[in-house]
């Protein structure tokens, strides 16, 4: 969903390393509506960086562009880097792998992927043990 609230602890632990952080949604969580984030709005945060609209934050290195989300934003994460050349890691957090037609797409992917799993409880679990 797009509510990047959830996920402020998180986020702001990664950018404490330097990162730039591009969350679909509302960062205080309000507001936020059932609407499901789509690969698209991955998509075009990445355009907004290469456009130079993150320089405002520092020096931005956009030769390190990762892609990353929680749940269907990790599948997001995944359709964007298929045949983005832009992005060089991927980080999917507790993600399930539901079209088993579609598993044959994982070959598409040419960089390092971080998968985090969060127990035997996780959704994803069956899918990476």
């Amino acid at each position: 969903m797009l509510d990047a609230g959830e996920y402020e602890r998180l986020l702001v632990e990664i950018a404490s390393y330097g990162y730039v952080i591009a969350a679909d949604g509302s960062p205080t969580g309000s507001n936020s509506t059932s609407q499901q984030s789509k690969v698209q709005d991955m998509r075009d945060s990445l355009d907004w960086a290469f456009a130079g609209h993150a320089k405002k934050y520092g020096k931005i290195d956009l030769t390190k562009v990762t892609t990353a989300g929680h749940s269907c934003g990790g599948l997001e994460a995944m359709s964007t880097a298929y045949h983005d050349d832009r992005v060089k890691r991927i980080i999917m957090f507790n993600i399930a792998i539901f079209q088993d037609d579609r598993r044959y797409l994982l070959q598409e992917i040419k960089v390092p992927v971080a998968y985090l799993i969060g127990g035997s409880k996780d959704m994803g679990y069956e899918t990476v043990s």
